[in-house]
């Protein structure tokens, strides 16, 4: 037996396909879509009812968000604790996710409790009280939390990026301030509950151990026989124009310790055809602990503990972020370095070391979303908000196995030219 000499690193193998776990779909009496993820030999299921909600529909800025998280403080069978407690007694959990094109209520649950959770899922969706203490007891906390996170500067940092890049009245460049929670009313949660989540729900999406037929069943015995008047409600993001204000802006904050720095443009949309290139791009220049910013910026001038860009691509655009936090000292030379290192990869080629390296990070992080049901559930859900097809969930491994380094500075000339960048900074500035 040859002993293992383990002063030297194992050779690194060729990243293999793991294929996505087949998608089965089924349609309930009243039109409403199933997508069945079956994984797992655990006892677990979960569930997911999606609306077409969320901050891209609002003309009141949080009331999508404010009025889901209330859905689950009382209905009629239960009051706030007792729906709590009944959930914990069958040792389900309920989450509530309200962004930009959707709102989702997702179930975990034991699968052998499918049939009294789903229960309890369909009281909470169809039948909320809106409860006037909870109300006022949650508003009350969502404005403290504010009034801590007002005073951070990468809170103002990020509130102002993203008003600068799609302006104040953009669904895309609005966030939630104390303003806009504050104008919330307690009649308002009817009303926008009548208008984008009475009307039924958008799709079902079940993921886990269980049987099929017996959940499509279930299902449609529960939701399939309420009378639905869904239609698709319109998206402010897709009708509005968005005005991007470039330049440097900053944001003084006497107290703080440090500085954030935000910067970057408006992008793609996340089912651009560049979308898997410019992604890459952005992870070779700051998306990973070994990218470009991270060794610069980071490593060899100690300016920060941490840099990163990234690509935020949504359902009709998106953006392109670089951010840190650096000493007051630091933000002149850190933003020189962002510089260089945005013009270095726009100038010249990667290296096919430095791609493979990128690649197989990325690949590898592809392939870890898909060893739970919750991640399965995640990456389907977030496909078919955005409209991309749930047929070509593999396809992200021929795209990036395919890309080369001619194709990495194609797309950094195309989509990074920091002279069109909103920055700012937000801090003790100058």
């Amino acid at each position: 037996m040859n002993p293992i000499d383990r002063t030297r690193a194992p050779q690194a193998g060729a990243m293999q396909l793991t294929p996505f776990p087949t998608i089965f779909r089924d349609t309930l009496s009243n039109g409403i879509p199933i997508i069945h993820i079956p994984f797992g030999r655990e006892d677990l299921t979960e569930i997911q009812v999606i609306y077409r909600a969320g901050h891209s529909f609002e003309t009141q800025s949080g009331i999508t968000q404010v009025t889901a998280r209330m859905m689950q403080e009382g209905n009629r069978s239960y009051d706030s604790l007792g729906f709590a407690e009944i959930l914990d007694f069958y040792g389900a959990s309920l989450d509530i996710e309200s962004g930009f094109e959707s709102t989702s209520f997702s179930l975990t649950t034991l699968t052998r409790h499918l049939d009294k959770t789903l229960e309890l899922l369909q009281e909470m969706l169809f039948h909320p009280t809106f409860p006037e203490k909870e109300f006022s007891q949650y508003l009350q906390r969502s404005l403290q939390q504010l009034n801590v996170e007002e005073k951070k500067t990468g809170y103002i940092a990020r509130r102002n990026f993203t008003r600068l890049l799609f302006g104040k009245d953009h669904p895309y460049g609005r966030m939630t301030g104390r303003e806009e929670l504050s104008g919330i009313e307690h009649h308002h949660l009817n009303a926008c509950y009548h208008t984008f989540f009475r009307p039924g729900p958008a799709a079902i999406i079940c993921s886990g151990s269980y049987d099929r037929e017996i959940l499509t069943d279930n299902l449609n015995h529960m939701f399939g026989k309420m009378t639905i008047s869904y239609h698709e409600p319109v998206s402010h993001a897709k009708s509005l124009l968005f005005t991007t204000i470039a330049g440097t802006h900053a944001y003084p904050l006497a107290e703080s310790m440090q500085s954030t720095i935000r910067a970057g443009a408006p992008s793609i949309s996340r089912d651009h055809a560049d979308y898997y290139p410019l992604l890459m791009t952005t992870i070779i220049l700051g998306g990973y602990f070994g990218s470009r910013l991270m060794k610069n910026i980071r490593e060899d001038k100690g300016y920060t503990y941490g840099i990163g860009c990234s690509l935020n691509s949504l359902r009709y655009a998106g953006y392109i972020s670089v951010g840190t936090d650096v000493a007051h000292e630091f933000v002149d030379p850190c933003i020189q370095e962002i510089l260089h290192e945005v013009h270095l990869i726009r100038d010249e080629l990667v290296s096919f070391e430095e791609l493979e390296t990128a690649r197989n990070y990325f690949l590898g992080l592809v392939l870890s979303r898909r060893e739970t049901l919750f991640q399965l559930g995640e990456t389907v859900k977030n496909s078919w908000v955005n409209d991309l097809d749930l047929k070509n969930l593999d396809r992200v491994f021929k795209e990036i196995s395919d890309l080369t380094p001619n194709d990495i500075q194609s797309q950094a000339r195309k989509y990074l030219n920091p002279a069109q960048w909103v920055w700012v900074i937000s801090g003790r500035t100058k």
